[in-house]
């Protein structure tokens, strides 16, 4: 997949209300870089919360009310600019992105955080919608060994 098949989508919709928000929330709150990632783990694939969010989760730079009105106008964004299409025509780029990913990933070495914090990690198995493979997410707020299964469209 090349940028410039998301630059052409994308492109028309740069002033759409979520860009502005974002660009207040990383100046105001320092929502940027890991905190935007742990947004993007505490949605499920309707871009609804997981758990409910509070004023730490999905992270404290959020906070509940930011977090509310960011999936707000996410779901908004996604539906304006007809994202469910536009991830469908690039299926087969992202099937073969996964696929090369997939020799890296089964390579990784994750036993290494118990042993350098001497405390397993909380974690979430999430079974990955494209390649039906489980995958382990390492959530801080998680409070148990939780499995979240998506179905495959």
């Amino acid at each position: 997949m090349r940028p410039t098949k998301i630059r052409a989508h994308y492109e028309p919709f740069k002033g759409h209300k979520i860009i502005e928000f974002v660009k207040q929330l990383r100046e105001t709150n320092g929502v940027a870089y890991d905190a935007a990632m742990f947004m993007a783990i505490s949605l499920d694939d309707n871009l609804d919360p997981l758990v409910p969010f509070s004023d730490r989760i999905p992270e404290t730079r959020w906070g509940r009310k930011n977090a509310l009105e960011f999936v707000r106008l996410l779901k908004d964004f996604y539906r304006e600019t007809n994202s469910i299409e536009f991830f469908r025509q690039l299926k087969e780029d992202y099937q073969l992105a996964s696929e090369r990913f997939a020799p890296v990933y089964e390579k990784l070495d994750i036993a290494w955080y118990p042993a350098f914090y001497e405390q397993a990690p909380k974690r979430t198995v999430h079974h990955h919608k494209r390649t039906g493979k489980r995958k382990n997410i390492f959530l801080p707020w998680s409070t148990s060994s939780t499995i979240l299964s998506s179905t495959t469209s």
